[in-house]
Order: structure tokens, then C-alpha cells, then sequence
């Protein structure tokens, strides 16, 4: 099949025969307080500081028409960004901009300039604690929009939602059989049949518009080729954030379980609060927004074979941050990170993805630490 005459690119069991990484974690002296990467905050917490240590607005007494966002939303869509969107509009300490969903980094009007950005947001040159930002599921998806964004605002904070991937194609599928005249896929299966061979060279075309400095909609190659893989494609979060680390500081970006969202909406809405460097602000009445429902179902099948294809891509993904030692027989590899003994979720996500790792743990007498 067209599957299996990829084979190395989609199965990554050579690579893991060759690669023993060794995991080295350290503990690391954090900052008394919350992180505000930890999506797992109790909901119970304490209430986060209510003080602003500096201005926030990065146009205040500024001679700008509009205003720069202080924040972006920058997908993935179908994982919750327009409930989120709203929930911070709530927030007296943010004004939305003029549209939820603005999308110029991703398109054409990008080149008119930045003034040209700035004013599809609020004036805010007399709001000294006041922010904007908007939400565009599209900046996630596009290999140009990371570096756009960096040279448009570089100290811009970036929030991505991500849901569980399988889960969130299956619902995007669903959305574009209701709103797309002609959409011609009778089922999810129909259409993974015909797409599953063709998304990677999807992704490598995605590639070759962003090396040509084409747009999404000016590319032909892309304008021919995009409809059958996008729903697959946009659930590729490893090959999708990769561009957003190479580009933003790793203190500059959220990343935030859409289930998690969808559990306990205020706890994440002050994680987000904290990140942005906001007062904390009480939410009630946190209602289920654009929520969709379907006629079709996912079977157990076609939700093992996604599943696999994902979790492939995202191995793919931190495989590629250690070096190429196929052909190198005696030599291993491996790395350290002091936060992989905090945080809860890391050792069982270490064993689904390298099981036979050895483990090392250096610790240091707990109060002088």
C-alpha cells in the first residue's frame, strides 16, 4: 500500500532499536509560586496576586492608531478557541480586538504592514493595564505565520489549545460536512482512506510555499492539494509547534489541554491570567460554547489507526532533537531536564514513548536544594 511503501516515515521502531536515550533529570530551584506552564493547577488554589509589577500595555502613551496584541490564540481549531477567546474578553483588563478572528499574519495583507495590523484592534493608548490580543485556529497550522508573528511582535505571548488529536479531526470532519456545500466525503473512514497517503506530502508542499515566501492562498500548489489532508494535518501538533520553539522563547508560549479546559474552565482561565501577567478574575457561568454534536460516531478502529499515526508524528518530532546515530553501533544518546522529576504527567509519558530508558536521578539534600 501507499502506507507501508513509507514505512520508515511512518514507523519509527528503526529508530527506537538504535536511539537509547539516557534521561538525566536534575532538580532545579524553581520560584516559590505557580508556573504558569502547569496545566494541572488545583481547582481549588489559591487566588493568583492581584499586583502588576510593570506596564502590560504595550501601547500605552503610544503614537500608534490601533494598538500591538499582547497575546495570541493560535489554535488548534475545533480545541476550544473561541469559549477561550470569550473568557478573556470577560477580563476587565482585556478589550478584545475587532474581530475574534483577524488572521492577518496568515494571509496576504500581512505585506500591507504593521500599521495596517494595528488597527484592527482597540485604541489603547490611554489604558495603561488594558491588553488585546484575538484568536486565529490558522496561525498554528501555517509554516509562515511563526516567523511573521516574531517579526511583527516579538514579545508577543503565545496560547496554544490542543485537543486530544484524534478527537479533534473527527469533529472538524463533522463541521465541514455541515457548512461546506461541496464537501464530497460521506464518512470520517471515506475520507482517511483516500487522505492518509497523502498528508505527508502535504506537509513537505506546506514546506516548499513557505521556503518560496508564497502565501496560503497565492500558493497553487497548495490551493490544489490542501482540502484532502487539512483535517488530518492540522491535528500534527509536533510539526506544527516545532516552528512556533524554533522561533519564540519557550517562556513566551502555553500550551494547554483542551480537556482539561473543558473539565475546569476557571482553573485554566487563571493559569492563562497568571501567563499574561493578569490579576486574577473570577469567571461564573462558564457555559460550553459552539459546542458541536453528530450524527456519525467514531469507531473504536479508526480511532486506533489515528491514534498510531499521531503518536508517530510526535515521536517523529523528538526523535529529530538528538543527533543521527544510525550509523554510529557504540554510541548513545540522551538528555537532561530538571522539570521531568516535577511535573506528574512525565514519567508515564517517557514509557509510552521510550520504554526501555534508563533513568537517572541526582538529588541533593532537600533544604539546601
Amino acid at each position: 500500500t501507499n502506507m507501508s511503501r513509507r514505512g520508515g516515515r511512518w514507523t519509527l521502531r528503526g529508530r527506537l532499536s538504535i536511539l537509547a536515550p539516557i534521561i538525566i533529570i536534575f532538580i532545579l530551584v524553581y520560584k516559590q509560586g505557580y508556573s504558569p506552564g502547569n496545566t494541572c493547577q488545583d481547582a481549588g488554589a489559591p487566588p493568583l496576586t492581584q499586583t502588576r509589577s510593570i506596564t502590560k500595555n504595550p501601547c500605552y502613551e503610544r503614537d500608534i492608531t490601533g494598538c500591538q496584541p499582547a497575546f495570541l490564540i493560535i489554535g488548534a481549531q475545533k480545541g476550544g478557541t473561541t469559549a477561550m477567546y470569550v473568557y478573556l474578553d470577560w477580563h476587565p483588563d482585556i478589550k478584545g480586538a475587532k474581530d475574534k478572528e483577524i488572521c492577518t499574519i496568515q494571509t496576504q495583507e500581512y505585506f500591507l504592514g504593521e500599521e495596517h495590523y494595528w488597527e484592527k484592534y482597540p485604541d489603547l493608548t490611554n489604558a495603561e493595564s488594558v491588553i488585546t490580543g484575538e484568536a486565529c485556529p490558522g496561525y498554528l497550522l501555517y509554516p509562515w505565520t511563526a516567523q511573521r508573528t516574531f517579526k511583527l511582535v516579538p514579545n508577543v505571548k503565545i496560547i496554544a489549545l490542543l485537543r486530544d488529536p484524534v478527537d479533534r479531526a473527527f469533529s472538524q470532519f463533522q463541521m465541514f460536512k455541515k457548512v461546506k456545500k461541496d464537501f464530497q466525503w460521506k464518512s470520517f473512514e471515506e475520507m482517511l482512506e483516500y487522505s492518509l497517503p497523502h498528508v505527508l506530502d502535504v506537509k513537505e508542499g506546506l514546506e516548499v510555499c513557505h521556503r518560496e515566501n508564497i502565501q496560503n492562498n497565492n500558493c497553487s500548489w497548495w490551493q490544489s492539494n490542501w482540502y484532502w489532508s487539512d483535517i488530518l494535518l492540522t491535528s500534527m501538533y509536533g510539526y506544527q509547534m516545532r516552528q512556533w520553539y524554533d522561533v519564540f522563547p519557550k517562556e513566551q508560549i502555553l500550551v494547554l489541554q483542551s480537556e482539561k479546559f473543558w473539565e475546569d474552565p476557571t482553573s485554566t482561565m487563571n493559569t492563562v491570567f497568571q501567563f499574561l501577567d493578569l490579576p486574577a478574575f473570577h469567571l461564573t457561568e462558564l457555559k460550553p460554547i459552539l459546542e458541536g454534536k453528530y450524527s456519525e460516531t467514531l469507531t473504536n478502529n479508526t480511532r486506533r489507526i489515528l491514534a498510531d499515526v499521531f503518536r508517530q508524528e510526535t515521536e517523529e518530532h523528538y526523535w529529530e532533537k538528538y543527533p543521527d546515530l544510525t550509523n554510529a553501533e557504540s554510541v548513545i544518546t540522551g538528555e537532561a531536564c530538571p522539570g521531568y522529576l516535577l511535573y506528574p504527567w512525565t514519567a508515564q509519558r517517557t514509557f509510552k514513548l521510550v520504554p526501555n530508558v534508563k533513568i537517572i536521578a541526582l538529588l541533593r539534600d532537600p533544604v539546601d536544594r
